[in-house]
C-alpha cells in the first residue's frame, strides 16, 4: 500500500491533532539516498499504525519546531505528543522501537478494557483507600458513612490493592485521587462532590436510583 503524504505544514498539524492512538510520521527528502532505502522498511512496519509521510523541506517550521535537522527521520507521536524517533536509515532501530511502543499501546488498551469492566461491575461501584470493612483514609470513610445513611447498595475495589488500577483509573477517568464513585459506568466524582450532592439532596437521583 502507497504512504499517504502530507503536503503542508498545516495538513501535519490537522493530522497530528486529530490522532489520539499510536502514530507515525516519517520525513524525507525526494534527492537522499537513504531515505529511498528505508521508504520500503517504513511502509512495512507502520501497516499497523497511523502512519503519513512528508518531504522535509516542506515543512521546514515543523522541522525546525522538532529539532529536525536531518533525513530520513521517522518521529513517533501519542496523543499529539512526541514519544520516540529514529534518526537515519536504521532499520533495525526502526524495527524495535514500532514493537516496543506498538506493545505499550495494546498494554493500555488492555488495561482500559480492564478499568471499563472494574467501573461496570455494579450499578453503584465505588474506588476506594481501603475496604467498607476497614477504610484507609478520611475522604473513603467519609464516603463511606454517606452511602451508609442514604443506604446505597454498592460495590467497591480497594485501589492500594493495584497500583496498575489505582495509577490507570486517574487517567481514564481524569480524576487524580481517591475515592471515586461510579453510576452505571458514569464517574460521579470524588468525596466533596459526593457530600454536595448528598447536602442538596441530589445524591439518590444523581446514583439513578430515584
Amino acid at each position: 500500500m502507497p504512504l499517504s503524504h502530507l503536503k503542508s505544514e498545516e495538513e501535519v498539524d490537522s493530522f497530528l491533532k486529530d490522532c489520539k492512538q499510536l502514530t507515525l510520521l516519517y520525513l524525507f527528502a525526494p534527492w537522499a539516498a537513504e531515505c529511498q532505502q528505508i521508504t520500503e522498511v517504513f511502509q512495512t512496519l507502520a501497516e499497523d499504525c497511523e502512519n503519513r509521510s512528508v518531504n522535509a523541506e516542506e515543512v521546514q517550521d515543523f522541522c525546525k519546531k522538532n529539532e529536525v535537522s536531518s533525513v530520513p527521520v521517522v518521529l513517533f507521536f501519542k496523543d499529539g505528543e512526541s514519544v520516540a524517533r529514529v534518526q537515519g536509515a536504521k532499520a533495525a532501530d526502526l524495527t524495535k522501537t514500532v514493537a516496543s511502543l506498538r506493545d505499550k499501546h495494546d498494554d493500555q488498551e488492555s488495561l482500559n478494557a480492564r478499568l471499563k469492566a472494574l467501573i461496570n461491575k455494579a450499578p453503584i461501584m465505588l474506588f476506594m483507600k481501603g475496604t467498607p470493612e476497614e477504610a484507609r483514609c478520611g475522604f473513603s470513610r467519609r464516603m463511606l458513612e454517606i452511602l451508609h445513611k442514604h443506604n446505597v447498595k454498592f460495590d467497591s475495589f480497594n485501589v492500594l490493592s493495584d497500583e496498575t488500577v489505582r495509577e490507570g483509573l486517574k487517567i481514564y477517568s481524569d480524576w487524580p485521587t481517591y475515592p471515586q464513585l461510579y453510576a452505571n459506568g458514569e464517574l460521579i466524582g470524588g468525596v466533596d462532590i459526593v457530600t454536595q450532592l448528598a447536602e442538596s439532596n441530589e445524591l439518590l437521583s444523581a446514583l439513578g436510583l430515584q
